[in-house]
């Protein structure tokens, strides 16, 4: 865990008394598109004022990459589209996607001597359908949120989170998060770098971190004595909602039709042992009719053979008298 010092404290506080100006702008992702394996996203990079104002930005400072489920990360081609950048993916697995970009840093002067190296990173979290989740990964971004729970509870409006520098969670860190309907809150990440929001409202909220501290050196020719790195992060709770209600509806379809298969099963297992129950009992009765028609033969052949005997025996003796 890193802490940034007083220094950071001073920033802090020159940024809320001026009203946040000096980390005014942010680069986000939005994203159209059905988050379905096979479906192409459209994934536009936008840099500006999230909720009120998009600027126009050079495309060729950004770079776009996505994470897949098996933790390959591939890069994305941004091209220009009006004022913002444009990239296309097209997912080929089911499982959680993490689309980020990085803008190229640059110095710039907020005025009273100050030099600051800008960072500008933003992520977005993606399910496609079931599969592994990986909302946890840290990716390759200088300041990090990380979620502490899947896309799917995203969508239920409870965001626990904690913010990395360099991978180390850092304490102090300013977090906002901006909603559909102008709402803003703010809170600092606390000493294992974690923060929470209620996002009440649906729609499209952005989850937004940044950290500055004292540093100097130089950047394409100009001289810095300051560094401030931000990062964000898009929840469309709409869109994670529509995805959650369609996995579940689809684990209600496998339900209902194992339920069905078994029942069908049950049925012909039920209908075999029937036939084979006929069948025996079948078998058993020609077993016993063949068993009586013998005994009748067997009744009616000693009946014969005695009448014939009486009436021989009454033959002979009229002959023998006679």
């Amino acid at each position: 865990m890193r802490k940034l010092g007083i220094f950071f404290m001073v920033v802090t506080l020159f940024s809320l008394i001026s009203g946040g100006s000096v980390f005014a702008h942010e680069v986000w992702l939005e994203v159209d598109g059905d988050l379905e394996e096979g479906s192409e996203l459209q994934i536009d990079v936008m840099w500006g004022h999230f909720g009120d104002e998009v600027e126009e930005l050079n495309y060729e400072d950004y770079s776009l990459y996505v994470m897949t489920p098996d933790k390959e990360v591939q890069e994305i081609e941004v091209e220009e589209e009006g004022l913002h950048g444009r990239g296309y993916f097209t997912p080929s697995t089911e499982g959680e996607h993490i689309i980020y970009t990085k803008r190229k840093p640059s110095v710039y002067s907020p005025g009273e001597g100050q030099m600051i190296n800008n960072m500008h990173m933003g992520k977005t979290i993606l399910p496609i359908g079931v599969g592994e989740k990986i909302y946890s990964e840290n990716v390759d971004l200088p300041l990090d949120i990380i979620p502490e729970m899947s896309s799917k509870d995203l969508s239920e409006g409870n965001f626990e989170g904690k913010v990395l520098l360099e991978g180390d969670t850092v304490e102090g860190a300013n977090v906002s998060a901006y909603g559909p309907d102008d709402e803003a809150m703010m809170e600092e990440s606390d000493s294992e770098g974690g923060f929470s929001f209620n996002l009440g409202d649906e729609g499209r909220w952005l989850i937004k971190a940044n950290v500055s501290m004292e540093d100097s050196g130089t950047l394409d020719g100009e001289e810095y004595n300051e560094v401030s790195k931000t990062v964000t992060m898009l929840v469309d709770r709409e869109k994670l909602q529509h995805v959650a209600a369609q996995v579940e509806d689809d684990a209600g379809d496998e339900v209902d039709e194992e339920d069905d298969n078994e029942a069908t099963e049950a049925e012909t297992e039920l209908e075999d042992k029937s036939d084979e129950r006929e069948e025996a009992g079948a078998g058993a009765g020609d077993g016993e009719g063949g068993s009586g028609n013998e005994i009748m033969f067997l009744i009616v052949g000693l009946l014969l053979g005695g009448a014939i005997g009486i009436f021989s025996g009454v033959f002979f003796t009229k002959k023998a008298n006679s």
